[in-house]
Order: C-alpha cells, then structure tokens, then sequence
C-alpha cells in the first residue's frame, strides 16, 4: 500500500495531478519524506502513462478507475522530482522530497 496517492483527475479541457491530500488541488505539488512510495490513481476516462522527468520511473499504463501498478519510491535525498504523462502533453506534475523534521515534545509547563 502506497504512503501517498495522486488523482489523474479531469479538469475542464484538459487533465491534472492532484495530491490526495485534504485541501490540495490539482496542480499542487505533493510533498513527500524521503524513500516515500507514491502511486497515481486514474479518475478519469482516458489511459495515462506518468514518468519522472529524469526518465528513472515510468508507470505501467493507467487505465480508467485504476492505480498505476509499479509504484514510485521518492528519492532518499530532498530535491523535486518533476514527472507528466508519458501519452498525452502538458500534463505535468511535482513530487517534492523534503526531510522529516523530528519537534521536541512539550514541556509539561506548555501543555498546560
């Protein structure tokens, strides 16, 4: 099971990426930690084919109301990772790799 999902979804005339992230649209870009699994999930009624701008991932093809079945694993180092489809241009979208930052507990005086 992937830790991040990302809808192919329609948008007007044309398509986009959209985070399955409360409040994120599409065209935002997903953050993720480093060595993350992502996979795409295909909303709409065309098949869909998404591959990393640095030609290290390309998805199987993505049919209609499926997920991509060769999942992506984030890179271990933070950078962006910018990918489209591999079938149809100007859909394009961002994976941000980003650290996890580890936040001291509260102090029992702050919790209060």
């Amino acid at each position: 099971m992937p830790d991040f999902l990302i809808k192919i979804v329609s948008l007007g005339g044309g398509v986009g990426f959209q985070p399955d992230i409360p409040g994120l649209e599409a065209g935002d870009p997903l953050y993720v930690a480093p060595n993350s699994l992502v996979c795409w999930n295909n909303h709409t009624n065309d098949p869909h084919q998404v591959a990393t701008d640095d030609g290290k991932y390309t998805s199987d093809e993505i049919l209609p109301t499926l997920s991509s079945k060769m999942d992506y694993y984030a890179p271990a180092t933070d950078g962006e990772v910018p990918y489209h489809c591999a079938k149809h241009d100007g859909e394009i979208g961002k994976i941000i790799v980003t650290a996890v930052v580890n936040m001291a507990p509260l102090s029992t005086e702050e919790n209060q």
